[in-house]
């Protein structure tokens, strides 16, 4: 007989694939009712970069959790990288594609969505003057066991 060989264990996001994450997630999110969606959800733009909204009616929450995602991943990120990890190419015609950052006002949205969730949480630092500074978003205690219990009940599947 063959010894088997033990499969690894997974404790966190970092072990699941991302997209399987991500939709389990956003899932969670929409049946969990913590979260209120925009109200003209319908007809928001991701970014300038985009010609139509998108057509996933559940956009906001796949965003959302692609957000939370990459806030565990990367911590102390703020809104210009998250912009620019979601920004794309534009089509400009006859001349050549340029890259536009994604739209701001929904990653700060969906942002402080989060934080009221209790998910993640702004960063403050002081800096050489004495004054306060915030220094992007971590996630907290709490949304780290939130995510991490998202990504063991994937595994088990």
């Amino acid at each position: 007989m063959a010894a088997e060989i033990p499969s690894p264990n997974v404790h966190t996001v970092k072990d699941v694939h991302a997209e399987t994450f991500i939709n389990a997630y956003a899932a969670f999110l929409s049946k969990s009712g913590k979260v209120t969606a925009p109200a003209n959800m319908d007809i928001i733009k991701t970014g300038h970069h985009r010609e139509l909204e998108p057509y996933n009616p559940d956009w906001y929450f796949v965003r959302m959790a692609a957000v939370a995602r990459k806030v565990y991943l990367r911590p102390r990120i703020g809104v210009g990288a998250l912009a620019h990890w979601f920004g794309g190419a534009k089509n400009r015609g006859a001349a050549p594609q340029r890259f536009q950052k994604a739209a701001r006002g929904v990653l700060r949205h969906i942002l402080t969505q989060l934080e009221k969730n209790g998910v993640i949480e702004t960063v403050v630092l002081q800096n050489e003057n004495g004054q306060k500074v915030s220094a992007g978003r971590a996630i907290t205690p709490a949304g780290l066991r939130e995510l991490d219990r998202i990504a063991r009940s994937l595994a088990q599947e």
